[in-house]
């Protein structure tokens, strides 16, 4: 059983991975995923014992709060955050800028205001309040579930300091100054921090709302008045919606599921879905997909999937599922996050004994230096560094037409050394041109001829058949009458004509067929009475793909079943090595050789592409292939452009190298500043505004992927 929930208050990766640890301590619960960044907690659970209302509330009591998912649930806990964020910040910023203006102004000018640190404080201890409420109950929590996280840093920085204060001021230490601004500051600059950061987040997400938007929340539902034998239309829930249903849609209208014409013609732009600009028409048993919108004219559309399994709520769902999957690299900074707190804790501590004992400074200037240290640790910016960048560039991708469904497909593919292509419906266009029908027997005419090969051909699914029959069908050539139709794997098509049988395809040890060309003959009676010449012609863009990827030091390969007259013509004609005559166990075994030497990426569209898909380090389906292939490949292509693979891969390094740059920052920040307010050369206020801003660099940095110039 899959389980989803929403949980909220959580900051960073280390309250992320207090709830993730939390939850695997359930028997029989296994692949938790917690994400900070959008409110989400899934897992699997085989247990029939396991009780989520106790779940609840053991994440209830960690500091969190959790319920299960519901439908379109994440933008309402996104705004409940924000709400609550903002509220607070408010609240504390009401009390701490005056607090903070008073105290600067008292220090830079000679003047005297009456009980002005008895004012001090009690401007101070809402702030505290507000910050314990927020911040400490998740710390105390944290602490007893042995899993300290953020909030620990934030609450002991600025209690040390107010506590520090309040003990100069009610003790009434003359030289000793009071810190009730600083602990004041940095609770507001930490939920200033958490609200941008809250924001940022949200506009990561802004790819994969523009996806659910597509899928409209009613439809006009067409149903039978019996009692006067007509029709009525009335507006529905999309959900609601039942496989067989008639639903009504006109131009201006977006398709509310998958379905098929069932009455009418109508125009319709797939571009959200496909990439394809150009409108296509639809008429008695096309397909038509949710999301698309209608141009021109007005249909009757027969329900073909529920709206959970429309086109569109797969693509969602494989967009979020890549966004969920870790790539290796972000290990890096989870294993990092998962000690910073009691580490930066013990770095404070120390901190504090070496300046007071060892370098002999005042107890003022110690403290000062430990609360520094709490003040300025950060372990958000590494949580953030790996996921928000995932995000940016999985929405990205799926606003080209690319669907990544891992998140490490995204790495491997900015790794790729070598890959491999299948040849039909992948470097060429699976489309096939025909010449002139040549005869070979004067008994029977061309205009016969292509009566034959189209009436057979229409009961095979071989791409050359499938090609043949859209050929003779857009020449309006006339079907003749036959018998006994079968089509026979590894053959062709055989049936009877006139009591005559006749075959189309390799029937005959006698092949009347030029090495140099493909072609199709036709026996009847085991004579071949004609052939025709056929030829299959490379996508428009393979050139253009092939060449990018030289450049970029990728090696292309030719991998395919096809003869090696057919597989050598494509790749004098592209530059690169091939292998022909590969039955799909054979591409295993080529993939699994060249994997010795480096990454290898796999591209195919045909069922017998698909063990070749899932072997490879990257399997890369194209859109228009089998359900197959697409089901077993971590990157589908949705339009028949190879070059989208040249925008996947220009994604996926921009991907990775985001990755990098923030993991950079996040570690340069810490291992710089930790140090610097240990040496006492950092005010903690200051810490605190840097600390608050740290994370909010990242998904900045993050967010840039978004307009980074990527080929298309």
């Amino acid at each position: 059983m899959k389980v989803c929930l929403t949980v909220t208050g959580m900051h960073c990766t280390s309250c992320a991975q207090s709830v993730q640890k939390l939850i695997q301590k359930n028997k029989g619960v296994h692949n938790v995923y917690v994400n900070f960044a959008t409110n989400e907690a899934s897992f699997d659970v085989d247990n029939p014992d396991f009780k989520i209302e106790t779940l609840l509330k053991e994440i209830q009591n960690l500091g969190y709060h959790a319920q299960i998912k519901q439908e379109q649930e994440t933008d309402s806990a996104f705004e409940q955050e924000h709400s609550l964020l903002r509220t607070k910040l408010l609240q504390s910023s009401l009390f701490a800028v005056p607090l903070f203006l008073l105290s600067m102004t008292s220090m830079f000018v000679d003047m005297h205001i009456p009980y002005q640190k008895w004012i001090e404080l009690g401007l101070c201890v809402p702030v505290m309040i507000i910050g314990w409420k927020y911040f400490g109950r998740s710390a105390v929590r944290s602490i007893r579930n042995l899993y300290p996280n953020m909030d620990v840093l934030i609450t002991m920085s600025s209690s040390t300091a107010f506590l520090y204060s309040l003990y100069v001021l009610l003790f009434n230490i003359k030289e000793a100054h009071l810190y009730f601004e600083t602990a004041a500051t940095i609770i507001t600059l930490v939920i200033l921090g958490n609200w941008l950061e809250a924001v940022s987040i949200q506009k990561t997400q802004s790819a994969l709302k523009s996806l659910q938007q597509l899928q409209p929340s009613v439809a006009n539902l067409v149903q039978k008045d019996y009692f006067n034998d007509t029709e009525i239309v009335r507006s529905v829930p999309v959900k609601e919606l039942e496989i067989g249903d008639i639903v009504l849609v006109k131009a201006g209208d977006t398709i509310p599921t998958d379905g098929i014409v069932a009455e009418g013609d109508i125009e319709v732009n797939e571009s959200m879905l496909t990439g394809e600009s150009i409108p296509q028409y639809k008429r008695n048993q096309d397909c038509v997909l949710s999301g698309t919108l209608v141009m021109q004219g007005s249909a009757k559309i027969k329900v073909t999937q529920k709206s959970t399994q429309s086109l569109v709520q797969e693509i969602i769902n494989l967009v979020q599922k890549a966004q969920q999957n870790r790539p290796r690299i972000q290990k890096i900074g989870d294993d990092i996050a998962a000690i910073f707190v009691p580490v930066v804790i013990g770095i404070a501590l120390l901190t504090f004994v070496l300046s007071f004992w060892a370098a002999e400074k005042p107890l003022e200037a110690s403290f000062l230096n430990a609360v520094a240290v709490l003040a300025i640790s950060c372990p958000c910016a590494m949580g953030l560094a790996t996921p928000t960048a995932i995000m940016v560039g999985v929405g990205r991708a799926s606003q080209m037409s690319i669907l990544f469904k891992d998140g490490r497909a995204i790495e491997n593919l900015a790794r790729i050394k070598f890959i491999f292509f299948d040849k039909t419906g992948t470097l060429t266009t699976g489309n096939f041109t025909f010449d002139e029908v040549q005869v070979l027997n004067p008994k029977y005419s061309k205009t016969e001829i292509e009566s034959l090969f189209l009436s057979f051909q229409q009961h095979s699914n071989h791409p050359i058949a499938v090609s043949m029959v859209r050929h003779y069908t857009q020449k309006k050539v006339n079907t003749v009458s036959i018998q006994q139709v079968e089509s026979i794997v590894g053959k062709g098509v055989q049936g009877y004509y006139q009591g005559k049988l006749v075959q189309i395809g390799r029937f005959n040890a006698v092949q009347v067929q030029d090495k140099e060309v493909q072609q199709v003959t036709l026996w009847i009676d085991q004579s071949p009475v004609a052939f025709v010449r056929f030829y299959d012609t490379l996508k428009a863009d393979s050139q253009q793909t092939i060449q990018y990827l030289k450049s970029r030091g990728i090696e292309p390969i030719l991998l395919s079943g096809d003869t090696e007259v057919n597989c050598k013509k494509v790749a004098l004609q592209l530059g690169i090595e091939y292998f022909c005559n590969v039955l799909p166990a054979d591409k295993l075994h080529y993939i699994e050789r060249y994997q010795k030497s480096g990454v290898v990426a796999m591209v195919g569209d045909g069922i017998n592409d698909a063990p070749a898909l899932k072997q490879a380090n990257v399997g890369i389906a194209i859109g228009s292939g089998t359900q197959v292939a697409i089901a077993s490949a971590d990157v589908v292509l949705r339009t028949d452009k190879l070059y989208s693979i040249v925008t996947a891969h220009q994604i996926a390094q921009k991907t990775v190298q985001t990755i990098k740059q923030n993991l950079f920052w996040a570690f340069f920040y810490n291992s710089v500043g930790i140090p610097i307010a240990a040496l006492g050369w950092l005010n903690p206020m200051i810490g605190a505004l840097i600390m608050a801003f740290s994370d909010v660099v990242v998904i900045g940095n993050s967010l840039r992927l978004r307009s980074r110039k990527i080929e298309a």
